[in-house]
């Protein structure tokens, strides 16, 4: 048997049902879906029953996961992302309550499996924030040590940097210090 889930969400929030049937997931909380047909695709299943439980039209699902479980259902996830007053145009068409949760803040009693894929797209999305500030960081470091090699090599070809570093600096520093030492005795002692 094959079934297929369908996540809705506006980036911020994610439409549930709670569920009343079958028993197994009575009082928890699950996305819209349902068994695929024989003559049905899993695509053209969770677009026929998004329109026929909660009234929306969505043709833009994305296949998210593909799961066969141990008891033999084969599970086919898909994803959806609407604008923020499309999503609030859900209802409920059948017994089953709509809900819309925010991301950070959904329901203990939801089912597990359905738990694991928000967290997987949210994580994807998160990652992807992450990976283009690591790159920012990245490209600024480097443009950091770029800009740093550029001054340093200015102030060598100059003279004045890391002059001290060298045997002309302590030749120099020998050199005043007698001429300090010559300078002082001759006001000193007139020599």
């Amino acid at each position: 048997m094959r079934y297929v889930v369908g996540i809705i969400t506006d980036g911020k929030k994610v439409l549930l049902l709670k569920k009343n049937n079958p028993d197994w997931q009575k009082g928890l909380y699950n996305a819209v879906g349902g068994k695929v047909e024989l003559e049905s695709t899993p695509l053209q299943t969770i677009i026929k029953d998004c329109k026929d439980k909660i009234g929306l039209d969505i043709i833009n699902w994305k296949e998210l996961d593909s799961l066969l479980l141990p008891n033999g259902i084969d599970l086919t996830y898909f994803f959806a992302i609407l604008e923020e007053n499309d999503i609030n145009k859900a209802q409920s068409l059948t017994d089953e309550r709509v809900e819309l949760f925010d991301i950070n803040n959904l329901p203990k009693n939801i089912l597990k499996d359905l738990k694991m894929q928000i967290d997987k797209i949210f994580f994807k999305i998160e990652k992807k924030d992450s990976i283009s500030k690591k790159l920012f960081i990245f490209i600024v470091t480097i443009l950091f040590v770029l800009f740093s090699s550029l001054m340093l090599l200015g102030k060598v070809q100059k003279g004045n940097f890391l002059y001290y570093l060298t045997e002309e600096k302590k030749d120099e520093d020998i050199d005043k210090k007698v001429q300090f030492k010559k300078g002082f005795n001759e006001r000193i002692f007139g020599k």
